[in-house]
């Protein structure tokens, strides 16, 4: 299983669950996005808290999906597909906190920007950052508008 989800006093949690790095697989993004969704849809829900099994938040995409892609079309839908889901998160009705249990990179990084609200464990060996920029891919364009919301952190802006 890729993630685990459960309802705990009106608040769904959606926890990572994919090897000891937490990576974000397709399946993870499905279940992301159900998750928003059902969040959006039922009124008993107030929120969402997203966070990552063990001691890792989650260190970005499975890097086995972007070496399956069996050809362009495919690796565009993939990305047009993740996009959506980033901007699923970040639009949410509901507040969204990042409960972020350790190491937050490439995606996992964006997923906690995307919250509302970020709540991360004090512990100076964990790493937040975005790993892919020292090897010279860029963000997409929501990517870059979650960035620059969830710096700044200014609701007016939402």
């Amino acid at each position: 299983m890729f993630f685990q989800s459960w309802v705990d006093d009106s608040i769904l949690v959606f926890k990572f669950d994919n090897n000891k790095y937490n990576a974000i697989s397709t399946g993870t993004l499905v279940g992301l996005n159900e998750a928003v969704m059902r969040v959006n849809q039922e009124e008993e829900l107030k929120g969402l808290i997203v966070t990552g099994e063990g001691h890792i938040f989650s260190s970005g995409f499975e890097l086995g999906t972007f070496i399956a892609f069996a050809n362009e079309a495919d690796c565009i839908e993939w990305f047009e597909f993740q996009e959506q889901v980033m901007y699923n998160l970040f639009t949410c009705k509901k507040p969204v906190i990042a409960a972020v249990n350790g190491s937050a990179t490439a995606a996992g990084m964006i997923v906690a920007m995307a919250a509302d609200y970020r709540i991360v464990v004090d512990n100076p060996k964990i790493k937040i950052g975005m790993t892919e920029i020292n090897i010279g891919l860029s963000l997409t364009s929501a990517e870059s508008e979650i960035m620059k919301f969830g710096l700044d952190n200014n609701k007016n802006f939402r």
